[in-house]
Order: structure tokens, then C-alpha cells, then sequence
């Protein structure tokens, strides 16, 4: 009786964790991977920005961006825009302005760890999309200090491009296995030829044979009496 309790209670059980255990998989590969996009670091305070290498038009790239004070620091400004091409560059897109930090002051050791949703149009080009960073602080002497720069945030790839390289790759796959049937068909044909050819030459030759031996015997044969 135990054993069969055991023996339904692992038949209930096994699927459940074969869709959870699905779950997280599909999860963690469908999930970006995340990378140092971009960073910048001074005696005061460090800046960084991750976002995933690559993605596709319509995608959603999650980006973090990090801030950390090494000294205390007053009216504190990180603000991140972020911008990309459309309709074969013939116009921008670009998302509002991300605001890690405005004008508030952050104290020695402190951090912030802020994450934000990028949504990119669909009809975005394929190519690189960059980010143009504007951070500027005070510092306890009263001396202003800023950082500007731009750089490429993540790399739009190409789907109707991939699609027709993986279509490509299948006629070219196909037209193998049609190339490597049709060259066996060719062997075997030619053998089948070469093989009815030789039986040809052997029937000639055995009618030659056959005719001279007859003819052989004719001539020899002896000349019969009448009488």
C-alpha cells in the first residue's frame, strides 16, 4: 500500500518540476545578459552603466545604471539619454531622459542602484544605439566638478537579415543532400551502364566465337561420297 502512495505521489510530482525546472531555464536563456557599457570614476565618485550587448527592434533592455560617492557631495546630477536611428537613419528616436540623480547630495560610501525598461521602437534601425551621460557634483569645497561623454549602449541586430541568411542555409543544405543523391545515382547508373556494356562485348565476342567455329567446321568437313 506504501508503495503504491510513493508511486502516485512521484507520478503528481515529476511534471510539476519538469514545468518549473522548464520555467527557469526558458527564463534564464530568454533573459540578456547584462555588460559594463559603459563607466567612469574619480576621486569623488563612480559611475556605471550596463545594459545587454545585443537585442532586436521591439525588444525591451533592461539598463542599470549604478552611482557611488567616495567623499560626500552636493547637488549631485547623473542623467542618462538614450537615442538610436529609424527609417535608414533618415531620423532619431530617443528615449526621455533617465534621472538617477538631480540635484541631491549622496554622503561618503553611499550608493544608488537605479534599473529602467528600454523600450526600443520596432521600427528602429538595425546598428548601434548610444547613450549620452551627464554627471555633475559639488564637492565639499565647494568646487564644481562634470563629466559628459556618449558611447554605444547596445547593438540592434538585423532579424529579417538573420531570417533570410537562415533560409539561405537551408536551400543550401537542401541543394547538398539533392547534389549528394544525385551523384549517387549517377555511380549507379554508370555502373549499370558499364555492367550492360560488358555483357555486350561478351555476347559479341561469343557469337564471333561461335560464327568461326562454325565456319571452321564447314571447311573441315569431309567430302561425302555419292555413289
Amino acid at each position: 500500500m506504501n508503495n503504491k502512495k510513493v508511486t502516485t505521489l512521484l507520478i503528481l510530482t515529476i511534471p510539476l518540476l519538469t514545468l518549473t525546472f522548464g520555467s527557469v531555464v526558458q527564463f534564464a536563456v530568454s533573459e540578456p545578459t547584462a555588460r559594463l557599457a559603459w563607466s567612469y570614476e574619480s576621486e569623488d565618485i563612480l559611475v556605471e552603466v550596463y545594459a545587454a550587448s545585443q537585442a532586436y527592434p521591439g525588444d525591451v533592455v533592461p539598463i542599470s545604471v549604478k552611482v557611488n560617492a567616495t567623499a560626500e557631495l552636493r547637488d549631485v546630477y547623473v542623467i542618462l539619454w538614450i537615442f538610436g536611428s529609424k527609417y535608414g537613419n533618415c531620423t532619431n528616436w530617443n528615449s526621455t531622459s533617465l534621472e538617477i540623480l538631480y540635484g541631491g547630495g549622496l554622503d561618503s560610501g553611499e550608493g544608488v542602484d537605479e534599473r529602467y525598461d528600454l523600450e526600443i521602437p520596432i521600427d528602429a534601425d538595425p546598428g548601434l544605439v548610444y547613450g549620452h551621460m551627464v554627471c555633475k557634483w559639488m564637492s565639499l569645497d565647494l568646487q564644481d566638478h562634470s563629466k559628459y561623454d556618449s558611447f554605444s549602449i547596445t547593438y540592434l541586430k538585423n532579424k529579417a537579415f538573420e531570417e533570410l541568411q537562415n533560409k539561405h542555409e537551408e536551400l543550401q543544405n537542401k541543394y547538398q543532400e539533392i547534389n549528394a543523391s544525385y551523384t549517387g545515382l549517377k555511380s549507379k547508373n554508370q555502373s549499370e551502364i558499364g555492367g550492360t556494356r560488358n555483357l555486350m562485348y561478351l555476347f559479341v565476342a561469343t557469337t564471333i566465337v561461335s560464327v568461326a567455329t562454325v565456319l571452321i567446321l564447314l571447311i573441315r568437313r569431309p567430302n561425302r561420297l555419292w555413289t
